[in-house]
């Protein structure tokens, strides 16, 4: 038949022989995946555990798993779809699905699901309003779908976007602070900074929703505790308070993996600085970076 199955050494079936796929599950868990193909000619998979014992139905497409990079403690769920990829949800490490397959986008961060789905009663010249909330660990509504846009929670803070405009909330749903229309893109929230953008520009708040950065950039991206900024064509580094470290003047600019040191690149040549922004070398190859015989001096 072609069928596959699992036994243990002794020759005894652990897992029917009834599926077309079986292996072993690359994810957090000690389980083993099976497939068997639907009515639809989909195949889809499930899980049984190392002693045999059903886990769940071969009925999903598995997509990944969701856990929360900032806390080493933090539940890991798998990630779950339908049969056509429309549709994700999230099973915990029992297999149950505690949040169904009905969802357009999943996330999860600070012990939180962000989750979104189109409201199908909303539709409006064949557009749909995208409805956005907040799910807690085991699935249960934490904030309603009621947002238009709505970011991940960091250190208990998230950006959202009703009718009336941008906010900062906390896990409540109690509004931190109303940004109003003074913007018309926010960000999460990273190192307690968001990215802001108005009118081409873009600049950085903090978790009060004071502009530390004002909006003067054509692009910014956050390297932890430092930030690639370009005006144009050139590119430069900033910290937090928007002090510059690298003069925005380069073609690239970007963190080095050698001492914790910031270089901007002009073609094959790179200019090193500290993270105070002091100039220690210039036209140094990047190859000496990694000689060990090669050092830097502050």
């Amino acid at each position: 038949t072609g069928n596959k199955g699992v036994v243990d050494n002794q020759g005894k079936i652990v897992v029917p022989v009834e599926f077309s796929d079986v292996g072993n599950y690359e994810g957090p868990f000690n389980w083993i995946s099976v497939s068997k193909y639907n009515k639809d000619q989909y195949e889809m998979s499930g899980f049984y555990d190392e002693k045999g014992n059903k886990i769940t139905e071969p009925i999903y497409n598995i997509c990944g798993t969701y856990s929360d990079e900032t806390n080493a403690k933090s539940e890991i769920f798998i990630c779950i779809e339908r049969q056509n990829g429309e549709g994700r949800g999230a099973l915990d490490k029992n297999g149950k699905a505690i949040l169904p397959p009905d969802f357009e986008d999943v996330d999860f961060t600070d012990s939180v699901f962000k989750v979104s789905k189109l409201d199908r009663k909303a539709e409006i010249g064949g557009i749909y309003n995208p409805s956005c909330g907040y799910l807690n660990e085991n699935g249960s509504v934490l904030i309603p779908l009621q947002y238009l846009s709505c970011s991940r929670f960091s250190n208990g803070l998230a950006t959202v976007l009703d009718k009336h405009g941008w906010k900062i909330i906390n896990k409540k749903n109690e509004i931190v602070k109303d940004l109003a229309n003074n913007f018309e893109s926010v960000s999460q929230f990273s190192h307690g900074f968001s990215n802001v953008g108005k009118n081409g520009k873009q600049g950085i708040i903090n978790t009060k929703g004071e502009i530390v950065v004002p909006l003067i950039y054509d692009y910014i991206y956050h390297y932890n505790d430092v930030i690639q900024v370009k005006k144009g064509d050139k590119s430069g580094i900033i910290d937090a308070s928007g002090k510059i470290i690298v003069p925005i003047i380069y073609e690239d600019v970007s963190l080095s993996t050698c001492k914790e040191k910031v270089f901007g690149k002009k073609g094959e040549k790179y200019t090193w600085y500290n993270l105070e922004g002091k100039r220690l070398s210039d036209n140094i190859p990047i190859s000496q970076c990694y000689n060990e015989e090669y050092s830097m001096e502050d």
